[in-house]
């Protein structure tokens, strides 16, 4: 998508004509700078063609609210200007604007522009991309995963928000059987479980190995547990041919949430009160490296108790001595390997 962000009408529409001509299909316009902020959060463009001297909000004024945004940080910005202001000119460029073309525009400097940009800005998003998602399932990574989960605990509020922990019941054996590129199909199906039953603002990847995480903003931790049931039976239902053969697999799940556990979390983390952490007053915050410190804390917290629990569901558990394990010959003929 190419934003086209100008207060004069037909230059509008000369530059839409340009890009028509030249196979660029996907535009939108906007007649000033407040327009364009709106469109630019809606339609999040790949590039931006943006007027100087604008009424409501000018040029400079738009592009610096824009890269306020670190989401827009990166985005292409071409200014498009009568001015000729040498010091105006290396100003934007110094902030990020990475072309000045002169009016009237000039239609091969334009698309050349346009060209060159782009084609830099996709591969800057290719790249980003590779490096946030699993290139097996076609999920977010465990590096990911850990920013998008700071992400929901940067905000000052104090929600819930659940956690799950899940892994493929005896995954190495399907390794060991069938070979790993039986495994990367059960892996890759995974994905496409996930994909399809999960919420677009969940946060869910592949932890690593055959485990998975999935954090759910304002969810309790019951609700959590009704999902993580829907993709306990989905998963259990799969059908995975390979070479022939029908593969079947079940999976275990450990369960958290912040408002179920927050008593337990405070007194872990020697936190008296969550609130203190998430609804602060700015006034009364003299370190605010330590308040971010102690949401990271948190944070950390939930997978890891979300981890143990689901090493309890993966677990076998003697009830006369008390022994856990999640090792099937620990428990040869239903008999406790410790105490028989």
């Amino acid at each position: 998508v190419i934003l086209v962000v100008d207060d004069n009408k037909q230059i509008r529409e000369i530059v839409c004509e340009y890009l028509n001509n030249n196979g660029y299909l996907n535009w939108i316009t906007a007649a000033d700078g407040l327009q364009g902020i709106e469109a630019a959060y809606r339609y999040r463009p790949d590039l931006i063609l943006c007027d100087y001297n604008m009424p409501n909000m000018k040029g400079d004024q738009f592009h610096d609210e824009l890269i306020s945004n670190p989401d827009f940080k990166k985005t292409p910005f071409i200014f498009l200007s009568a001015l000729t202001d040498r010091k105006l000119i290396l100003d934007r460029k110094r902030k990020g604007a990475i072309d000045y073309l002169n009016k009237p525009v000039n239609e091969a400097e334009l698309i050349l522009s346009l060209d060159i940009h782009l084609q830099q800005y996709m591969e800057l998003k290719s790249t980003l991309y590779m490096a946030t998602i699993d290139e097996l399932t076609g999920i977010n990574n465990k590096r990911n995963l850990n920013k998008l989960l700071s992400a929901q605990f940067s905000i000052r509020s104090l929600r819930d928000i659940s956690v799950i922990f899940f892994d493929l019941d005896f995954f190495k054996l399907i390794n060991d059987t069938y070979g790993h590129s039986a495994g990367d199909i059960v892996l890759k199906e995974i994905g496409k479980v996930l994909r399809s039953t999960l919420r677009t603002y969940d946060i869910y990847g592949r932890f690593g190995g055959e485990e998975f995480l999935i954090a759910l903003p304002e969810t309790s931790e019951d609700n959590a547990i009704l999902v993580a049931e829907k993709l306990r039976k989905r998963i259990e239902t799969l059908e995975i041919i390979h070479n022939g053969i029908v593969i079947k697999i079940t999976s275990s799940f450990g369960i958290v949430s912040l408002m179920k556990n927050k008593h337990y979390i405070s007194q872990k983390l020697d936190i008296p009160d969550l609130k203190n952490i998430f609804e602060v007053d700015p006034k009364e915050v003299n370190n605010w490296n330590a308040v971010e410190d102690n949401k990271f804390r948190i944070s950390n917290l939930l997978v890891s108790m979300a981890d143990i629990a689901l090493y309890e569901a993966n677990s076998t558990k003697c009830n006369t001595c008390g022994f856990s394990s999640v090792k099937k010959s620990d428990f040869p003929d239903n008999k406790c390997s410790k105490c028989d």
